[in-house]
């Protein structure tokens, strides 16, 4: 029953494999477009800046924190690319997997306000998998004799279970969240919908279905609380999960058409992979098509693998039998023990709120007193550790920090656009987000496209990051970033004066027009690093 419930197939194990590194790969490219503006000392986050807002934790660890240049940044995506494609070909997995992990937590960890869902449960699926056998089947290891013959296809250990439980963590612990008013009152999806800076087209077209909306907001958290224990039943265990499988992977398909969410989506099913049982692969085989088409590669790779039909096996050395099977089930004992930890700090996690005004905000004050300054959203996994104790530190050092709290709390405010307005030397003024078009003083008039002002979903997150109470120090640090790309581009036409706005739009009244609200970010020259006005709000 075990077996059964927390085995993986070899064959699942090695398709994760490749679709992890093809993730991380695709993440790594979208993330090079911005290596400058994202990464280095000439970005919105030198590592100055980092070390004042962002290093709260003196247990975190980043090595791109080793350098600010962009050569230096560059250098260290080359290297996380060559250890994703060595994943994804599964040539030493082992190292290629705990390569690609470090490099992935290095990454993130350089730059918090552009961190989403999707970075977090890549990370977590990277750390189970230092433990597994990714490179047992459809491997360059397999094919080159480094993987054991006579291996069982069905692999069960502490890390395979862990790995399994990991998506469901996710699942339910996001149900959890969301049991608060928002979600109760069945609003949370029209107020999450109503975001213009993360709804799609057809996430707009769903509001004219308010009855359907709120049906649909009492459904996604119990879903997401009942759904993942059907992939564990032991009875008929493949029926179930298949089912199950079908029905989350339908919930992120359905996720992915409303909201813009970058990676995340593809992340959670490339986790589901894991749960593929390998009747599924050997009927697949037997289809004549996927036969076929595999039939010129298996040719190609035969010679190649003609050593694994008669191998030679040595005989085990009875020495050395007994340390072997003691460091396994110590290993074992500590993977299961990292697990333990991963289910506490989500407990922990819990009523974060509530805990933080029960400790009066010590945690902050204590920071902000020592002549630091932080931003509320990014205290929250420095509470948990506050929280965990002296056993805070684990989870910072390897990575297993988690909150999973996608759309947990929505409102009336989640509508509303960015714009940044440049003064040229002439006079004129430009909507630098809108490639420079001409800017005529009406802060109502909304961009057709919201999501277009973005070039990608992390420059989403940011903008989003810098809505949050405190972010004052971060967004004077933009303007100049925006200056520089627009210099670059347009080296005949200087920016005097930069003045970035949030206008928050708040829901008609009574059938009247809609009204707006201008936060002001940052009003003053374009190079200034800490200047710029306090924000403040004008209706």
């Amino acid at each position: 029953m075990l077996d059964r419930l927390f085995g993986i197939d070899g064959r699942s194990l090695a398709a994760f494999r490749i679709a992890i590194g093809t993730l991380v790969m695709v993440d790594l490219v979208t993330r090079a477009a911005d290596i400058e503006q994202h990464y280095s000392d000439a970005g919105v986050l030198p590592r100055e800046a980092f070390r004042r807002l962002f290093a709260v934790s003196k247990w975190s660890w980043s090595i791109h924190l080793w350098t600010g240049s962009v050569a230096g940044e560059a250098a260290l995506f080359i290297v996380a690319a060559m250890a994703a494609v060595a994943l994804i070909v599964g040539y030493r997995t082992r190292v290629a997997t705990a390569i690609t992990w470090a490099m992935i937590v290095s990454v993130q960890a350089r730059n918090p306000m552009v961190l989403y869902g999707a970075d977090q449960l890549m990370r977590l699926l990277l750390f189970w998998s230092l433990f597994l056998p990714l490179g047992a089947e459809w491997s360059i290891d397999r094919l080159r004799g480094a993987v054991r013959d006579g291996v069982s296809r069905r692999h069960l250990s502490m890390a395979t279970a862990a790995i399994l439980l990991q998506p469901c963590l996710m699942y339910v612990f996001s149900g959890l969240l969301k049991q608060n008013p928002s979600w109760h009152s069945g609003t949370a999806l029209s107020y999450a919908l109503s975001s213009d800076m993360f709804a799609k087209p057809l996430g707009h077209l769903l509001l004219g279905y308010p009855r359907v909306l709120e049906q649909m907001t009492y459904a996604v958290p119990s879903l997401e609380l009942l759904v993942p224990f059907a992939l564990f039943v032991p009875w008929a265990t493949v029926a179930f999960r298949t089912t199950a499988l079908l029905v989350l992977t339908g919930l992120h398909v359905a996720i992915g058409s409303l909201f813009a969410t970058g990676l995340f989506q593809y992340a959670a099913v490339t986790g589901l992979l894991l749960f593929v049982p390998g009747i599924m692969w050997e009927r697949l085989a037997r289809v004549s098509a996927f036969r076929d088409a595999a039939r010129p590669i298996a040719d190609y790779l035969t010679p190649l693998s003609r050593r694994h039909v008669q191998p030679t096996r040595r005989r085990a050395r009875p020495m050395r039998r007994w340390p072997a099977q003691w460091l396994h089930a110590g290993l074992q004992t500590v993977v299961a023990g990292l697990f333990l930890y991963a289910v506490a700090w989500n407990i922990a996690g819990l009523k974060l709120e509530a805990y933080a005004i029960g400790q009066q905000l010590t945690w902050a004050h204590e920071w902000w007193a020592a002549g630091h300054s932080g931003l509320s959203l990014m205290f929250r996994d420095y509470v948990v550790e506050r929280r965990m104790g002296d056993f805070g530190w684990i989870g910072r050092i390897a990575n297993l920090h988690q909150r999973w709290d996608m759309f947990y709390r929505t409102g009336a405010e989640e509508r509303g656009w960015p714009l940044v307005i440049g003064t040229l030397e002439d006079g004129r003024q430009i909507s630098l987000l809108e490639g420079g078009r001409p800017f005529d003083g009406a802060i109502d008039r909304k961009p057709d496209a919201i999501l277009a002002l973005y070039p990608n979903a992390r420059w989403a997150t940011y903008f989003t990051y810098l809505r949050t109470p405190g972010a004052d120090p971060a967004r004077r640090l933009l303007p100049a970033v925006i200056n520089r790309t627009w210099e670059r581009q347009h080296p005949n036409e200087k920016i005097v004066a930069m003045r970035i706005v949030f206008v928050q739009e708040s829901a008609p009244r009574n059938g009247g027009a809609p009204e707006w609200r201008e936060l002001v970010w940052y009003d003053g020259p374009p190079l200034a690093a800490d200047g710029g006005a306090d924000a403040r709000e004008r209706s």
